[in-house]
Parts: C-alpha cells; structure tokens; sequence
C-alpha cells in the first residue's frame, strides 16, 4: 500500500487575519471554495492498487465458502490520503494510462470502488443496489452482500454513484474482459465527499475485487491506478 499525504489546514485568510471556516454541510464546502476560489491551491496524486493474481481466502475473514454463482469471498485494498482537516474543493479523476494512453482494467469476477466506505462504481449494481442507503450515497458493507447471486452476464448493469441523476458519467467494461475505465463525477457528488472527509477525519480509497469459487482467477485484477486532482483551500500564511 502507498500513502499519499496531503497536509492543510482548515483555515482560510482574510485582510485583517485569520478567519476559520465553519464547515457543517456539503453546501458550506461549496460555499467555501466560491468564495476563497483565489486562494485554491491545486495537487495531484496519484493511487495505485496492486494486481492480485487468482484465489480469493475463502472461509477466512468474514469471507463464505466458495460456492458457484454466488458472491462468497472478496480481497480488500485501502489506499490512503493521510489529510488534517482539510477542505477539499473537487476531485477529478484521471484514468489515463502511461504516456497519456488510455487505461485498460482486467478483473474477475466483479469489483467495487469506494471512497471513505461510499461506493463510487462497481460491476455488479444489483450488490451496490442492496448495501445501506445514505441519501444518494450506498455505503460499502461486506455483511450485508455476502451470500447474494453472482450471475455470469453482461447485460447486468454497472454502478457509478449519481449517474442516474446525471451527476457522473462512467465507463466499466464487463467482467473479464480488458476495456477503459473511467469515472466522472459532479461536483454535488465532491462536496458531499469532501465534507465527510473532513467529519470523519480521513481520506480512504478502496478496491474490492471479488469471487464465486474458481480458484483460478477470482478475486482477481490488473494492476489499478489512477491520478486524482484535489484543489483546496491552503493553509494559514501560505
């Protein structure tokens, strides 16, 4: 796993001195940046998963046993933004590969993407459909999906969170088989991300690839990576 930092301070400057921001909503985020739009400063990272070769742990950490057609097992990766109350201004996703190609994704059978437990796409919609609902948002919950039908079908909807809305605009091609991934999201979706990576304290990207029973190939995926710019509002002085 890499950490990614990014240290700022939630703090904003006005003539006269410092005057801190009072973030209690997505709105406030919005707000904040409108307004201190000639403060943001711009970064961008860049995070990366590791492929994972064949073979989910059935049986082992809440994972099920492996059972043909059915979700039983999954590998989780974290990839971490270490930030300090931090406002986050956007985030716009870069899924380019090297030399500005385009990036192609391989996995097997099905995975999902999440942000700080919010799941921001996945393959198999009808999971993501079932998890725990926060406004627009599904949150991620293994315990609650485990067990469910994993169907070998490609005209199965994806997910990506906000597309029904017209708030993102994503491209996943269908199990095993290698297409370009991309993800868009609209910035009513990044003020509710960022403010709750400011309630919470973290900044936590996650893949989940999971499996039905073939010991093969399950749980599996090419490496994944992605650039993510974060504008922000800087900290005091600077």
């Amino acid at each position: 796993m890499r950490l990614v930092l990014l240290s700022v301070l939630l703090v904003g400057c006005a003539k006269g001195g410092v005057v801190p921001l009072e973030i209690d909503d997505a709105e406030d985020v919005r707000d904040a940046c409108e307004e201190r739009a000639d403060q943001i400063l711009t970064q961008t990272f860049r995070v990366e998963f590791d492929g994972t070769t064949g073979g989910c742990a059935w049986g082992e950490d809440g994972n099920l046993q492996a059972e043909n057609g059915y979700l039983t097992a999954r590998v989780e990766q974290l990839e971490v933004l270490d930030l300090e109350e931090v406002v986050i201004c956007d985030m716009g996703f870069d899924f380019a590969g090297e030399a500005g190609l385009e990036q192609d994704i391989v996995y097997d059978d099905n995975f999902m993407f999440v942000f700080n437990g919010v799941v921001l796409a996945g393959s198999y919609r009808p999971w993501i459909d079932a998890l725990p609902q926060d406004g627009i948002f599904r949150n991620y919950d293994w315990d609650t999906i485990a067990g469910m039908e994993n169907l070998f079908d490609n005209d199965i909807p994806t997910y990506c969170v906000g597309e029904d809305s017209d708030l993102a605009d994503c491209d996943i091609p269908p199990p095993e088989t290698q297409g370009p991934i991309s993800l868009s999201f609209d910035l009513a979706i990044t003020s509710e991300l960022s403010y709750r990576a400011i309630d919470e304290s973290r900044a936590e990207f996650g893949f989940i690839a999971t499996g039905d029973n073939d010991p093969q190939t399950d749980c599996s995926h090419r490496p994944f990576f992605f650039e993510v710019e974060v504008p922000y509002l800087p900290e005091a002085g600077s």
